[in-house]
């Protein structure tokens, strides 16, 4: 179901599951972009953020999953995260459909963009996340 048609009331139970999910503590990260449609740029630029932010002096590689992105698409983001210096396993362009992983950065994109909008149910779901280290928004 699409985030802006879901119910308040289940948005917030499924937002409550999620901090109930000990794993993602740390590990979710969002950006802000405005009066912009280079959509994978800025996706391949949020990307590579995070992935500095959360491997933090590890060695890794990253395994990275993209909604709905296309072969061609997926050289782009692959050059971008390369001149970034991301070392990466794998990146593949997946469907909402085929993947929880998928199905929840959406949610959570919608829930982000519903708390930058003020929408009133956002603030103490919002303060939740950042209490518990859940979320961090990056510059």
């Amino acid at each position: 179901m699409k985030w802006r048609l879901t119910s308040i009331s289940k948005k917030q139970s499924y937002l409550l599951g999620i901090l109930r999910i000990d794993a993602l503590q740390g590990g979710l990260f969002y950006a802000l972009y405005r009066e912009t449609l280079d959509y994978f740029k800025l996706v391949a630029k949020t990307l590579a953020k995070a992935v500095i932010v959360f491997s933090e002096g590890r060695d890794y590689q990253a395994t990275i999953y993209i909604d709905g992105l296309r072969k061609t698409e997926i050289k782009e983001v692959v050059k971008f995260l390369s001149m970034e210096g991301i070392k990466r396993r794998k990146v593949k362009g997946l469907r909402d459909e085929s993947s929880a992983y998928i199905r929840l950065a959406d949610a959570l994109a919608g829930f982000f963009r519903d708390y930058e909008e003020r929408k009133p149910y956002t603030k103490q779901l919002f303060q939740l996340f950042s209490a518990r280290n859940f979320v961090k928004k990056l510059a």
